[in-house]
């Protein structure tokens, strides 16, 4: 199979490709300069700012799967530059759902979308009504249409995934505004104060990279899966606080928390349901303390 992976160079799209090449020819593409030395030895590299519609013409026209992770990654940055956010996330998903339009033999197209389409609210199920209240919310939501546009219009079947808080080995960690526990492990390895923004009972529900990537080759070896949405998470929630707690606790150190001040579009309480992607037969297989003991171990 021949599959391309947008958005490779990033924490998400490199972990899926990385699984994908054991048993597909992988092509990725990303912004110019993202990739290392060890992901051009394995792939066949694209560097290309995907908002830029000139790409799409630079590309082979015969891949059989797309799976799309390329996205301006969080609320905060959302906040900061919306014009930046629409482009990689809006713009973005409308240049690859094009580039599909031209594929001769594409079977399916794989979409990351986001938790934050729902905006406020516990225990999400994908029925749900979207009401997001971040610019990237309603940019990583308009990916979705795009894509379900590009299944009406071709019939090339999609799965769309809504991920909720995603953290492994891997995670950039000096990125201070995106990966809630990837930014609290990052503070406790240098001090004993955690600064988080918002409330110590923000809730969030938060899964494994490697149960992500499983969720993914799940869909594309399940045809149920075609032209679906599902919630990507572990069905159980944790506070900011929990989640101090369980780290102060793997680094054996006491940790104190302050808290500063939020920014607008950012959730307080987030967690979702999955039960549909149950059904198909996946399960997660790391438990938030078996994720981050699999986190430090790696770092």
């Amino acid at each position: 199979m021949k599959v391309l992976v947008t958005g490779a160079a990033g924490f998400i799209g490199e972990k899926i490709s990385n699984a994908l090449l054991k048993n597909c020819n992988v092509s990725v593409v990303d912004f110019p300069n993202k990739f290392s030395k060890a992901q051009k030895e394995k792939y066949r590299i694209y560097e290309f700012d995907i908002s830029k519609k000139e790409w799409i013409n630079f590309l082979p026209s015969d891949f059989d799967l797309v799976v799309h992770c390329a996205a301006q990654t969080g609320g905060y940055y959302s906040l900061i530059d919306p014009q930046k956010d629409c482009e990689w996330n809006s713009l973005g998903t409308l240049n690859v759902v094009d580039f599909c339009r031209k594929q001769s033999n594409l079977k399916k197209v794989i979409y990351t979308s986001s938790m934050a389409v729902y905006g406020e609210g516990l225990n999400k199920s994908e029925t749900d009504k979207t009401n997001p209240i971040s610019f990237y919310g309603a940019s990583k939501l308009s990916g979705e249409h795009y894509v379900q546009t590009l299944s009406n219009q071709t019939k090339i079947p999609f799965t769309t995934f809504r991920l909720w808080n995603t953290y492994g080995s891997g995670q950039d960690m000096e990125n201070m505004h995106q990966g809630m526990l990837s930014i609290y492990l990052s503070q406790a390895l240098k001090s004993k104060t955690i600064e988080i923004t918002g409330s110590p009972d923000r809730i969030r529900d938060f899964v494994h990279v490697n149960d992500v990537v499983s969720a993914i080759i799940l869909s594309i070896e399940k045809k149920e899966t075609n032209n679906q949405v599902y919630n990507l998470c572990s069905g159980v929630s944790y506070t900011s606080k929990e989640v101090i707690e369980k780290i102060s606790k793997f680094l054996d150190k006491p940790l104190k928390i302050k808290q500063i001040q939020g920014y607008l579009g950012d959730q307080n309480k987030s967690s979702g349901q999955n039960k549909k992607l149950f059904k198909l037969g996946w399960r997660p297989s790391y438990t938030l303390d078996d994720g981050i003991q699999e986190f430090i171990a790696n770092i």
